[in-house]
């Protein structure tokens, strides 16, 4: 998987031609930069020729660098979709930003004359002094209520660690061994107290990596296998691996997907937090064989079934988020370091929304969260399917089970729309 959220980038424009007919397996892509003459890389692989060019390339999404070595000019990286018949890459790169030597501190500028001070006001007339009321009779004690149950104590999170620098440099994961995908953001992952505590490992991709999906599951159904093994891969444009981390007996903390907005040009995100048992570094060196590039989303192709409801009109989905407690283990011995074990999963609540004057999405659900005032409810399975482009073509699902209404506001909460929230039983992404 090969996602980088790089701050080199300033403007890529891509504009896809009208498609050829569904028969086509290739498109031409033709690439153009700002400054012309830049190398160009697609899926790791150099094309060995430079801006203006032309390439021919299969149907699908490509990993695509334009990049001017040694130049002082920002290489750029993006995943660009290729349909069949003729598409464009327009690429302006970003010159290398230097900090110039701080100037010499200026003098002190002499101090301005206090101004004159205001005459002072008369002082009020004392008000009178008001009777003191009669004390009233001291009521009997009442009985001495139950005893409540025991609170329990919330840890207040700690900020996420700062994220690592993608400038001239790209993070890939690999879980228990499997293929390479590539990270839009890394933080944490070191000894953040010595020899005693990890910092947790902060991951975000913009595709749906083949290997997460399955551990999330296992996570869910407290399987056997609750912890992986993975390797964290830093590596240049060229793919040469620069510094190479080993994260044993890690289980996921938290995992939670953008949120689905059909007015939205984002793409979409998965972010998971992994909690690492052991951090080795390795020695680097070699290439990274990155393969097939995982299946990528968009934030408004997506659409909602729910058995009994129109969900036509539904425009945003928000706040699906799984999470598990972090339990600290009795100490194996004097010095030891601090290990942890998952607690049960806890599912954040699901709110969408939907349009509150067209469809009949609205009175359905009014009619269920009815049914369940009165007592009669039934709690309903759905899905968010995640689309292509096209949206006809499934890229992934989430599966959503036991979901019953918490509330829904009779008044809007947009110009046209209401939104309802649902607690959700549990859900699996495939």
């Amino acid at each position: 998987m090969n996602i980088l959220k790089s701050t080199s980038v300033l403007i890529v424009a891509l504009f896809v031609a009208t498609a050829t007919p569904a028969l086509a397996q290739n498109g031409a892509l033709k690439v153009t930069s700002f400054p012309s003459g830049a190398a160009v890389i697609v899926d790791g692989a150099s094309t060995g020729k430079v801006t203006p060019m032309s390439v021919s390339l299969s149907v699908g999404d490509h990993l695509v660098t334009v990049a001017i070595p040694n130049s002082g000019w920002n290489p750029d990286t993006r995943t660009v979709s290729i349909g069949s018949g003729n598409n464009d890459l327009s690429v302006t790169l970003l010159p290398t930003m230097t900090t110039g030597p701080q100037g010499p501190k200026g003098d002190k500028g002499d101090r301005g004359d206090a101004g004159p001070a205001g005459p002072k006001g008369d002082v009020g007339e004392r008000g009178a002094t008001g009777a003191t009321g009669a004390t009233g009779a001291t009521g009997s004690q009442g009985p001495a209520g139950p005893a409540g149950p025991a609170g329990t104590a919330v840890a207040v999170a700690a900020p996420p660690p700062p994220p690592y620098s993608t400038v001239n440099r790209q993070f890939y994961l690999s879980i228990d061994g499997g293929g390479v995908f590539r990270l839009s953001a890394v933080a944490g992952c070191f000894d953040k107290v010595l020899g005693v505590e990890y910092e947790d490992c902060h991951f975000t991709v913009t595709t749906l990596p083949d290997d997460v999906l399955p551990w999330l599951d296992d996570m869910i159904q407290r399987g056997s296998t609750m912890r992986r093994n993975l390797t964290l891969y830093e590596t240049d444009f060229s793919f040469a691996v620069t510094a190479e981390l080993e994260i044993q007996d890690a289980f996921l903390r938290d995992l939670s997907v953008s949120d689905f907005d059909a007015s939205s040009t984002a793409a979409g995100s998965l972010k998971f937090i992994v909690v690492p048992g052991q951090l080795h570094p390795q020695s680097p060196g070699g290439n990274l064989n990155t393969g097939q590039l995982p299946k990528s989303f968009r934030a408004a192709n997506f659409r909602v079934d729910l058995p009994g409801v129109d969900t036509s009109r539904v425009s945003e989905v928000r706040g699906l988020r799984v999470s598990w407690p972090k339990v600290l283990q009795p100490p194996t011995g004097v010095g030891s370091r601090a290990e942890f074990a998952p607690g049960q999963p806890v599912f954040d609540d699901l709110q969408i929304e939907l349009s509150a004057t067209s469809g009949t999405g609205a009175a359905d659900f009014d009619q269920w969260v009815g049914t369940f005032a009165q007592g009669n409810g039934t709690p309903k399975d759905g899905d968010i399917v995640m689309l292509q482009s096209n949206l006809q073509t499934v890229i992934g699902t989430v599966h959503l089970f036991e979901m019953t209404p918490r509330f829904f506001p009779t008044f809007n909460t947009g110009p046209t729309s209401r939104t309802i929230t649902l607690h959700v039983g549990r859900f699996s992404l495939q």
